[in-house]
């Protein structure tokens, strides 16, 4: 027997379904990528190293929002006390959403991106404008939803509010401008505030409401961080991007202003972990889901590695000028989205799945099997030994390209171990992988005792 609160709770599953498929696919370009650091050769003839590594960056785009949105649908209708406006609608979104990934994904291998070269946004505009549509289908429902929902609540505003701000944030990077210093400032609104904004307001509300719902935690504690989150982003996001803008020709003092204000806002999704974890403590409350359980705290974790630390000591201005566009930068980045937006994503599927098939029978079909733990560990110990390989081998490029002033392949040929290691320690994290959707499928099919 299912458990839902609401019946159209179940909607949620279809979006964590086509995420899951997402995030595999999206580790096997990733190192098919990192092999043609080792192999120049490899699969050169039909998926060249701009290939596989835009469909890599893609496909981490499309399955974050197709879990986003199936999230958002799954806390919208519990917190509103009723059921979704029209389920028709969200399938029909999710089919949208998901021809846009696969048409934009497809098309790559045909070079056809029509995006003029800008970096991360290569996209065809016919894939944007759906991206678009069903970003406005989303919205409505949101709305209709929420517009005479019996019971109000800052989660469902906030949520409400951050959807409408992702779907306008996305609008900068589609135009293409002929003054390339416009283009690439409207492109950052895209490819850094909108991750700094709209993503890190989702990843503070789903941390908070899996918080309270696994440590029991009373709602209002949760809601302070909320509002501070908001107002960092507000204050401190917009002023971060300033790191980006000096290499594009805007004025130097923005790489202070973008280093010193863009670490801010990581800062509230660790608050409020330590803050439910002081409270679960004093309570001696027993969290029963142990796969949401250690996804969210890793993923915490990892996001004020990735986010802050990683990310605050690399764009600081006196070093900024080195480290900027080296491997650094992509340690940086593949630490601060798997802590904190796979993770946390990861622990709210592993949550949902729970409640569809009931708390205890769940948790012993899942920990006598171990398919979770060997997912998370795996995983984890993968992106941090990842992480580690590309610091080396940024740094390693940072004194032979820039400080010596060899050029980039001359540095590539020195590097040529370590992208050995990485390609290794991928495959770590691609069992991981392997075992988490293994896990997916199996707890999807079992029923209920």
């Amino acid at each position: 027997m299912e458990i839902f609160t609401f019946r159209s709770q179940k909607v949620a599953y279809y979006y964590f379904a086509a995420s899951v498929l997402l995030f595999f696919l999206q580790i096997i370009f990733g190192l098919a990528s990192v092999a043609q650091y080792v192999w120049p050769d490899f699969a050169l003839n039909w998926m060249p190293f701009n290939v596989s590594r835009s469909i890599h960056i893609n496909l981490l785009i499309f399955w974050m929002f197709l879990a986003i949105m199936g999230a958002t649908y799954y806390v919208l209708v519990e917190e509103a006390g009723r059921e979704l406006y029209s389920r028709k609608i969200a399938m029909i979104q999710l089919i949208v959403f998901c021809a846009a990934g696969v048409g934009a994904i497809i098309s790559y291998f045909f070079h056809y991106y029509d995006g003029q070269g800008l970096e991360y946004v290569e996209a065809a505009p016919v894939f944007d404008w759906m991206v678009v549509v069903a970003g406005l289908l989303w919205i409505y429902n949101l709305i209709k939803t929420l517009h005479k929902a019996p019971k109000k609540s800052p989660i469902n505003t906030l949520l409400l509010i951050t959807t409408i701000a992702a779907i306008l944030m996305y609008l900068p990077g589609m135009p293409y401008l002929r003054n390339f210093v416009v283009q690439d400032y409207l492109r950052w609104w895209v490819i850094h505030y909108w991750v700094e904004a709209t993503w890190e307001m989702y990843e503070t509300l789903f941390i908070g409401y899996l918080i309270i719902k696994l440590f029991n935690i009373p709602k209002e504690r949760m809601y302070r961080w909320f509002y501070i989150e908001f107002f960092l982003i507000l204050a401190s996001g917009i002023l971060g991007m300033g790191h980006h803008y000096f290499w594009i020709g805007t004025p130097h003092y923005w790489t202070w202003v973008g280093s010193i204000f863009s670490v801010f806002e990581a800062i509230p999704p660790v608050a409020m972990m330590i803050d439910g974890l002081i409270y679960a403590r004093k309570t001696k409350i027993k969290v029963k889901n142990l796969p949401a359980l250690y996804w969210l705290i890793g993923g915490t974790i990892g996001s004020f590695i990735g986010l802050t630390i990683l990310g605050g000591s690399q764009t600081w201005f006196s070093v900024n000028y080195w480290m900027h566009g080296t491997e650094v930068t992509a340690a940086h980045g593949h630490m601060a989205f798997f802590g904190a937006f796979a993770a946390i994503l990861i622990a709210f599927i592993y949550y949902s799945v729970e409640r569809r098939k009931g708390e205890e029978n769940f948790k012993d079909t899942i920990t006598d099997k171990h398919r979770w733990a060997w997912a998370f560990w795996l995983m984890n110990i993968g992106m941090v030994m990842m992480v580690l390989a590309m610091e080396v081998v940024g740094i390693m490029q940072i004194s032979i390209s820039r400080v010596m002033g060899q050029g980039y392949i001359a540095a590539q040929i020195h590097q040529i171990e370590w992208f050995a290691v990485w390609f290794v320690t991928g495959i770590v994290f691609f069992a991981g992988t392997v075992f988490y959707v293994w896990d997916f499928i199996v707890a999807m099919k079992e029923k209920s005792a």
